[in-house]
């Protein structure tokens, strides 16, 4: 019997709290949760600590904040130190703008294959689309919701997967092709 692998989801943010919160209430809908969240900020102020603080009561599951003072654009660094905080085997990255799927993380777990990296593109909403978010005037969007670019890779439609397999090896969804994914042993100093 195959050993079931861990899950972090490793989300990246700088000040900007309305979208970071989007990105979380979409965790909080997923059929399969993370094992445990972490959120690499680099250099927030106290606004999204706040929201951060909020989702932690919500999850039953750790949610990670590792935070560093801002002294311009350091991403990299705050992200390495949120994969060494990590207990998970898998680490899925996203940015603090992107509002996920509900089989996101079921189905990342289904596809991961030991020594693979996962990366490719996303879907874009315009402006118009994303303050309707952020402002709440509207909470869902769909395959069908105006103002979305790069449409088809928003698209979940398992029963098309096989047809765009090149082999057992790259049975990705196209819908999850828009973030990156990786073992958390293959980027950390052995």
């Amino acid at each position: 019997m195959q050993k079931q692998i861990t899950a972090a989801l490793l989300i990246s943010t700088y000040n900007w709290p309305a979208a970071l919160d989007l990105v979380l209430s979409s965790v909080l809908l997923q059929s399969k949760m993370p094992d445990e969240i972490l959120i690499a900020d680099d250099g927030s102020t106290e606004e999204t600590k706040t929201i951060i603080e909020k989702y932690k009561k919500l999850f039953k599951i750790p949610v990670l904040h590792f935070w560093q003072e801002d002294h311009g654009f350091r991403k990299t660094l705050i992200l390495n130190k949120a994969i060494a905080g990590a207990k998970s085997d898998y680490i899925i990255e996203i940015d603090g703008d992107i509002i996920i799927h509900r089989k996101f993380i079921e189905d990342h777990i289904n596809f991961a294959m030991p020594g693979t990296f996962v990366r490719a593109s996303r879907g874009y909403l315009n402006k118009e689309l994303s303050a309707k978010l952020i402002s709440k005037e509207i909470s869902k969007i769909n395959i069908f919701s105006k103002n979305i670019a790069n449409f088809f890779s928003v698209v979940r439609i398992p029963f098309l997967w096989p047809l765009f397999e090149k082999n057992t090896k790259s049975k990705v969804p196209n819908y999850m092709k828009f973030m990156d994914a990786t073992w958390r042993s293959g980027v950390l100093m052995q």
